[in-house]
C-alpha cells in the first residue's frame, strides 16, 4: 500500500493545484529554506487525519489554508487528495477489492471539514481506522518530521513505548479495550440503576396490592352516594323550574305596560326634536349673518391697512429718488480727481525706471573688480596653507621619531622585567611538578581500592536483583491465583445468592404455594410448615425415583392438621391466588412398621429418604409401600411374576403402581430441580468456605512475599546508591588523575616555552640599541627643514593681509550700490501698487454711478404704480361700509324670532320628562322580574352543570321522586369516604402492570450481569493478546537494534530495556547506547549526531521488524557527517525494496541515492511550485 499520487490545492504555500507522482524506491524533495518542502510532507500527514495544528506548525487548523501573498489573494479552501496503490493487498479487508484507494480531505475557512474515501463521504474516525495498525498512522514511526529524531532519544520511556506499540500492531486492540472499558462502566452503572429500580418496583407492588382492596370499597360507597345525590338534585330542579314559570308570566304583563308608555314618550320626543331642529336652523341662519358681518369688518380693516401701506410706499419712493441723485453728484466729482492723480503717477514711474537702469550698470562693474581681488586672495591663502601643512608634517615626523625612541627605551626595560619574571616562574614550576607527582601516586592507590569495592557491590547487586526477580515472579503468580480465586468466589457467591433468593421466594412452586409462603407472616399462620420437597433429603442418584414416586405431592404444603389446610385453601379462594394441595404432618393411616413385603432386589424408598424431624409419620405414609428397582423392565417382570402389592419406581423415574398402572415417558425435571438446587447450594456453601480460607492464606503469603520484596528492593536501592557513590568517587579520582597528568604535561610544555621566550627576548634587546641611534639622527635633519619652511610661511601671510584689505574696500563699495538699487526698485513697486489701486477705484466709481441711475428710474416707476392702487382701495372701502349696514338689520329680526321658538321648546321638554319618569319606573320593575328569572335559570343551569361535572349525568333525565329524600345519609356516606383518605382507583390495573414490569426488569438485571462477566473476559483476552504481541515485537526490535547500531557506528553496543518487565501494558522503553571508544552513562551526554544516528538505528530496527508501506523523513540526515551519512543511505537503499521512502533533504549525497527527485521553488513570492526529475535506471 504505497503512495501513488498526491494532489494539493490551497494547502499552505500551494494555492494552485499541484500533482506529485511517486514511484517505488526513494524519492527526494529538495529546495532552499522556506520554499515549502516540508509542506509536502505535512499535506500527506494532514490527509491521514492529523488534528493537531501545532504539529502542522500552526496555531489553529485554519492556518493550513493559503492566506495570500503580495500578488495573490487568499483562498477559501484547502484540499489534499492522497492516492494509494493497493496492489500488495495490505489495506483493511473492506478495501481489499480496490487497486487504488483515494483519501481526500477538505477544510473551509468557516471551520467546516469534509473527508472522503474513494469519493464516498466519511468521518474522521473512518480515516484514522483505515491507517490503524498498518504502520503508517499519523503518529507512527513511518513519519519523522524535523526535530522528532532528537525527541525519540530525549523523550520519556513511557512516550517511547508508542513506537513499539505501533510496530506490534496493538493500537487496534487498545482502542477495542478502551471501548470495552467504557462499555463496562456503562453496564455497571446500568446494573446499579436497574437494581435500584427493581427494589423500588417491588416496594410499589406491595403498596399497590393494599391500595386495590381500598379502591373496591371506595367504589361501592361512591356509587351509593351518587344515587342519593342525584335524587335530591332532581327534586330541587323540579321545584325551581315551577317558580320560574310563574315569574315569566308576571314579566310578560309588565312588558305590555312598558310598551304603551314608551309609545307616548316617543311622540313627545318627536315633537320636541322637530322644534329643536327648527331652532337649530334659525340659529344657523343667525350665525351665518353674524359671520358675514364679521367677515365684512375683517375685509374693511385689511383694505384700510393696504391704503396706509400704499401711502407710506409713495413717500419712501420719493425719498429714495432724492438720496440717489445727491450720491451720484458726489461720485462724479471724485471720479474726476482720481483720473488726474493717475496721470501724475504714470510720469513718476517712467523717471524711476531710468534711474534703476543706471544703478544696475554701476553694480555690475563693482562686482567684476571684487571677483578678481578674491581670486588673488584665495591663491595666496592656499600657498600659506601648504606651508603650514609642510611644517606640521615635519613636526609630526619629528614627534614620531621621539616617540619611537621613548618606546624603544620602555621596551628594553620591559624585556629586563620579563627575563626576571621568567626565571622566578621556572623555579615555581619545578617545585609544583614535584608536589603533583607525589599526589598522583596517592590517588592511583586510592583508585585501585575504589575499583575493587565497586566490583564487590556489583556482585551483591546482581544477587539482590536475582532474589527480587524471583520474589516478583512468585508475587505475580500469587496475584494471578488470588485473582482467579476471587473471581471464582464472586461467581460462586452470585450463584449462591441467586439460588437463595429463588428458595426464599419459592419460585419453583405453583402460584398458590408462593402466595401462602410469601404472605405467611402477613396471614399470621404458624401452621404452614412448608412444601413437602423442603422436608425431604435424598441422595442424588435416587432423586428421580423420589420425584416420580411423590409426583405433584412434592409441591404440596405440609400443615399441622386438615383444619389448617382447609383454612389455607379458603384463603387462596378468597384472594384468587391459585391452587395448592395440603398434607397433614401426621396423616391418618394404618401404620405398619415393617410395611408391605417387597422384592429382594428392590430397595424400600423410605429407607433411603430422610424426612425433617416431626414429619417421619408423613414419610411412612407416603413411601412405606414404594420400592426402587433398576429399570422399568425389571419392575414389570417383578410385578408379573410375584404380584407384590407395592409401587415400584425406577432410578430413571418410571413408576409401576400396585395396580399395574405405568407412568413414564419424557422426564419432567422441574421438581427434580428443587433437590438439585438445594444440593448445589450446599456444595456452593462449602465451596465458599473453602475459597474464603484459601483466599485468606493466599493474601497472607502474598503480603509476606511483598514485604520480602520491599526489603529486597530497599537493599537493592541501598546497594545501587553505594555503587552510585563509588562510581562518583571513581569518576572523581579518575578525573583528578587526568587533571594531575594534564598539569604535569602542562608544566613541561610551559618550561620549554619559557626557555624559548627568554632567548628571543635577549636577542630583541640587542637590536633595540641600534634602532635608537638611527632615530636620533633623523630628528636633527627634520628640525633644519622645519626652520626654512617657517620663513616662507611668514612672507606669504603678509601678502594675504594686503589682498584682504583691498577685498574689504571692494565689498563696501558693492554693498552701497546694492542698497541704492534696492531703494529705487522698492519705490518703483510702491508707485505700481498705488497706480493699480487708483485704476480699481475709477472702475468702482463708474459702476456705482450706473447703479444709482438705474435705482432712480425704478423708484419713479414704483411711485406711479402705488398711486393707482391707492385710488382703487379708496373706492372698495365705500362699498364694504354699505354692505355691513344691511347685514346688521337682518340679524336683529332673526334674534327676535329665535326667542319665541325657545319658549315653545321648554314647554315640550317638561311634558317629555313626566312621561320618561313613568317609563323608568316600569323598566325598573321589569328589570327586577328579569333578574329573578335569570337567577332561577342560573340555579337550574348550576344544578345541571354540577351534576354533569360530578357524575357525568343530566339530572333532567333522572326520575324525580314524589317527596324530598332525606339528605342526612349524604353526610354519613361522605364521612366514610373521607375517612378512607386518598384512594387510587387505578390500583388494580397498576398492580398488574407493575408485576409485568418487575419480571421484565429481573430479566434485564440477569442479562446485565452476564454482560459484565463477558466484558471482563474480553478485556482480559485483549490484555493477554496485547502483552504477547508487545513482548514479541520488543524482543525482535531489540535484536535488530543490537545489530544495526554497531553497523551504523562501526562499533559500540546498544540495547533496549523495559522499565517494568512485570507490567507489559504500561512499561516504558529505555535506550542504552555506548558508541565505540566511549563509556556513556546518560543519553544526554551523546552529541547531536550520535543522538540522531541512535534514533535512526531504532527506526530502522522497527522497519526491519515490521516494514511500513512508506516512510516520510524530513531532514533526518541534517546532523550526520559524511561517513555516517553513507551508512544511513546504505540502510535506506537496503530497506527501499520493501518500503517507499520520501525524504526531504539538503544533502547532495542523499540526493544521489534517490530514484526520483522533486525540486520545490518559490519563483513567485509566497507561492510554491514543484519541478520533477526522473533519473535513468
Amino acid at each position: 500500500m504505497k503512495i501513488k499520487r498526491l494532489e494539493i490545492k490551497g494547502f499552505k504555500s500551494f494555492p494552485d493545484k499541484t500533482v506529485v507522482e511517486f514511484k517505488p524506491g526513494i524519492t527526494a524533495v529538495v529546495g532552499p529554506n522556506g520554499c515549502g518542502k516540508s509542506n509536502v510532507l505535512e499535506a500527506i500527514r494532514w490527509a491521514m487525519g492529523e488534528q493537531r495544528a501545532r504539529t502542522l506548525r500552526g496555531k489553529k487548523m485554519e492556518d493550513v489554508i493559503f492566506n495570500g501573498s503580495d500578488s495573490r489573494k487568499a483562498v477559501g479552501m484547502a484540499e489534499v487528495q492522497l492516492v494509494l496503490s493497493n496492489t500488495d493487498g495490505l489495506s483493511p479487508a473492506s478495501m481489499a477489492d480496490y487497486d487504488e484507494i483515494m483519501i481526500a480531505r477538505r477544510l473551509f475557512r468557516d471551520g467546516d471539514s469534509q473527508y472522503e474515501i474513494n469519493g464516498i463521504p466519511c468521518r474522521l474516525s473512518d480515516v484514522v481506522d483505515f491507517f490503524l495498525d498498518t504502520g503508517v498512522g499519523k503518529n507512527s514511526y513511518a513519519i519523522i518530521e524535523q526535530g522528532r529524531v532528537d525527541m525519540i532519544v530525549a523523550s520519556k520511556p513511557e512516550d517511547r513505548r508508542v513506537l513499539i506499540e505501533e510496530a506490534a500492531g496493538i493500537n487496534r486492540y487498545k482502542s477495542r479495550k478502551e471501548a470495552a472499558i467504557k462499555k463496562l462502566e456503562q453496564t455497571k452503572q446500568n446494573l446499579v440503576r436497574i437494581s435500584d429500580i427493581v427494589s423500588e418496583v417491588k416496594r410499589q407492588s406491595t403498596a399497590l396490592k393494599r391500595q386495590a382492596a381500598r379502591a373496591e370499597r371506595y367504589r361501592k360507597l361512591t356509587e351509593e352516594l351518587r344515587s342519593l345525590d342525584l335524587s335530591i338534585h332532581s327534586w330541587k330542579y323540579r321545584e325551581v323550574e315551577t317558580e320560574k314559570v310563574r315569574v315569566d308570566g308576571v314579566l310578560q304583563e309588565e312588558h305590555a305596560k312598558l310598551a304603551q308608555c314608551e309609545a307616548d314618550y316617543s311622540g313627545l320626543s318627536a315633537a320636541l326634536e322637530a322644534e329643536k331642529l327648527k331652532a337649530l336652523e334659525l340659529d344657523k341662519k343667525l350665525k351665518d349673518l353674524v359671520e358675514s358681518r364679521h367677515k365684512a369688518d375683517v375685509e374693511l380693516t385689511a383694505l384700510r391697512g393696504r391704503i396706509e401701506k400704499h401711502r407710506s410706499g409713495i413717500a419712501q419712493s420719493t425719498e429714495r429718488q432724492k438720496r440717489s441723485t445727491d450720491e451720484r453728484i458726489v461720485i462724479v466729482k471724485k471720479l474726476g480727481e482720481a483720473s488726474s492723480l493717475k496721470d501724475t503717477l504714470q510720469k513718476n514711474r517712467n523717471t524711476i525706471s531710468e534711474s534703476i537702469a543706471a544703478a544696475s550698470e554701476d553694480l555690475k562693474q563693482a562686482q567684476s573688480s571684487m571677483r578678481a581681488a578674491d581670486q588673488s586672495l584665495v591663491a595666496e591663502r592656499r600657498a600659506v596653507e601648504q606651508f603650514k601643512e609642510n611644517v606640521f608634517r615635519t613636526l609630526q615626523e619629528s614627534a614620531q621619531e621621539r616617540n619611537r625612541i621613548t618606546f624603544l627605551k620602555k621596551r628594553a626595560r620591559e624585556i629586563d622585567l620579563s627575563l626576571e619574571k621568567m626565571t622566578g616562574e621556572l623555579q615555581s614550576i619545578s617545585d609544583a611538578q614535584k608536589a603533583d607527582a607525589l599526589q598522583r601516586e596517592a590517588l592511583a592507590g586510592e583508585l585501585e581500592m575504589t575499583t575493587r569495592a565497586l566490583a564487590e557491590q556489583s556482585e551483591r547487586k546482581d544477587r539482590l536483583s536475582e532474589d527480587r526477580e524471583n520474589l516478583r515472579k512468585q508475587i505475580v503468580s500469587m496475584r494471578e491465583s488470588l485473582s482467579l480465586d476471587e473471581k471464582e468466589f464472586a461467581v460462586s457467591k452470585a450463584r449462591f445468592d441467586s439460588l437463595s433468593a429463588m428458595q426464599h421466594e419459592f419460585r419453583a412452586y405453583d402460584e398458590g404455594v408462593r402466595f401462602l409462603m410469601v404472605n405467611k407472616d402477613t396471614c399470621g399462620s404458624d401452621s404452614l410448615l412448608g412444601p413437602l420437597a423442603e422436608m425431604v433429603e435424598v441422595a442424588p442418584e435416587h432423586r428421580k425415583a423420589l420425584t416420580a414416586a411423590l409426583g405433584n405431592r412434592l409441591g404440596h404444603l405440609v400443615v399441622e392438621s386438615p383444619q389448617h389446610g382447609a383454612e389455607s385453601a379458603n384463603l387462596l379462594k378468597e384472594q384468587a391466588a391459585g391452587r395448592s394441595g395440603f398434607l397433614p404432618r401426621k396423616p391418618r393411616f394404618e401404620s405398619n412398621k415393617e410395611g408391605s413385603p417387597g422384592p429382594e432386589d428392590a430397595i424400600r424408598l423410605s429407607e433411603i429418604v430422610s424426612f425433617r424431624a416431626g414429619c417421619e409419620e408423613l414419610g411412612s405414609f407416603l413411601l412405606s409401600d414404594c420400592f426402587v428397582v433398576d429399570d422399568l423392565a425389571t419392575a414389570v417382570r417383578l410385578w408379573e411374576n410375584n404380584g407384590y402389592s407395592v409401587d415400584l419406581v425406577t432410578k430413571t423415574g418410571e413408576v409401576l403402581t400396585k395396580h399395574g398402572e405405568i407412568i413414564g415417558g419424557m422426564e419432567d425435571s422441574s421438581r427434580e430441580e428443587i433437590f438439585r438446587d438445594r444440593h448445589e447450594m450446599a456444595d456452593l456453601d462449602k465451596k465458599l468456605q473453602d475459597l474464603g480460607k484459601r483466599l485468606t492464606i493466599l493474601k497472607s503469603e502474598l503480603k509476606a512475599n511483598e514485604l520480602k520484596e520491599n526489603a529486597c528492593s530497599k537493599d537493592l536501592e541501598s546497594c545501587r546508591a553505594s555503587m552510585g557513590d563509588l562510581n562518583v568517587k571513581e569518576a572523581g579520582l579518575k578525573k583528578d588523575l587526568e587533571r594531575l597528568d594534564s598539569q604535569l604535561s602542562g608544566y613541561r610544555r610551559r618550561t620549554d616555552i619559557l626557555q624559548l621566550e627568554s632567548g628571543n627576548l635577549q636577542k630583541e634587546k640587542l637590536g633595540l640599541d641600534d634602532e635608537t641611534l638611527k632615530s636620533e639622527s633623523k630628528i636633527t635633519v627634520l628640525e633644519t627643514k622645519r626652520q626654512a619652511l617657517e620663513k616662507q610661511k611668514e612672507e606669504s601671510s603678509r601678502k594675504v593681509e594686503e589682498l584682504h584689505a583691498t577685498a574689504r574696500e571692494n565689498s563696501r563699495t558693492t554693498g552701497e550700490l546694492r542698497v541704492k538699487l534696492a531703494q529705487l526698485e522698492e519705490r518703483n513697486r510702491s508707485i505700481d501698487r498705488e497706480f493699480q489701486a487708483l485704476s480699481e477705484t475709477v472702475v468702482q466709481y463708474e459702476s456705482r454711478i450706473a447703479a444709482l441711475t438705474r435705482d432712480i428710474e425704478s423708484s419713479a416707476e414704483e411711485e406711479k404704480r402705488l398711486t393707482l392702487e391707492l385710488e382703487s382701495c379708496l373706492a372698495g372701502e365705500q362699498e364694504l361700509l354699505a354692505a355691513k349696514m344691511d347685514l346688521s338689520e337682518k340679524i336683529q329680526f332673526l334674534q327676535k324670532e329665535s326667542e319665541e321658538l325657545s319658549l315653545s321648546v321648554r314647554n315640550t321638554e317638561e311634558q317629555a320628562a313626566r312621561s320618561e319618569k313613568s317609563m323608568r319606573e316600569l323598566r325598573e320593575k321589569v328589570h327586577g322580574l328579569e333578574m329573578e328569572s335569570v337567577r332561577l335559570t342560573q340555579i337550574l343551569e348550576g344544578i345541571v352543570e354540577k351534576i354533569l361535572e360530578r357524575y357525568r349525568t343530566d339530572p333532567r333525565t333522572v326520575p324525580c321522586p314524589d317527596a324530598l329524600p332525606d339528605d342526612s345519609g349524604l353526610d354519613e356516606l361522605r364521612t366514610k369516604i373521607e375517612a378512607m383518605g386518598e384512594v387510587n382507583p387505578a390500583a388494580i390495573a397498576e398492580s398488574r402492570t407493575i408485576q409485568e414490569r418487575l419480571v421484565f426488569l429481573l430479566e434485564q438485571e440477569t442479562d446485565l450481569k452476564k454482560a459484565v462477566e463477558s466484558l471482563y473476559a474480553t478485556i482480559n483476552a485483549i490484555n493477554k493478546t496485547t502483552q504477547e504481541r508487545f513482548r514479541t515485537a520488543f524482543e525482535n526490535i531489540n535484536e535488530q537494534f543490537q545489530q544495526i547500531f554497531p553497523f551504523l557506528f562501526r562499533g559500540g553496543e546498544a540495547r533496549l530495556e523495559l522499565t517494568d518487565k512485570d507490567d507489559l501494558l504500561e512499561t516504558g522503553v529505555e535506550i542504552l547506547a555506548r558508541p565505540p571508544g566511549k563509556r556513556i552513562q546518560n543519553m544526554d551526554l551523546l552529541s547531536g549526531g550520535e543522538k540522531a544516528l541512535t534514533a535512526v538505528a531504532l527506526i530502522f530496527s522497527i522497519f526491519l521488524t515490521k516494514p511500513s508501506p512508506f516512510c516520510l523523513l524530513d531532514e533526518v540526515d541534517a546532523p550526520l557527517d559524511d561517513s555516517n551519512l553513507s551508512r544511513f543511505n546504505e540502510m535506506l537503499r537496503k530497506l527501499g525494496d520493501k518500503t517507499q521512502f520520501l525524504i526531504i533533504t539538503h544533502n547532495k549525497r542523499s540526493m544521489e541515492e534517490a530514484d526520483s527527485l522533486y525540486g520545490v521553488t518559490m519563483e513567485e513570492s509566497g507561492v510554491s511550485r514543484v519541478v520533477s526529475v526522473q533519473f535513468a535506471s
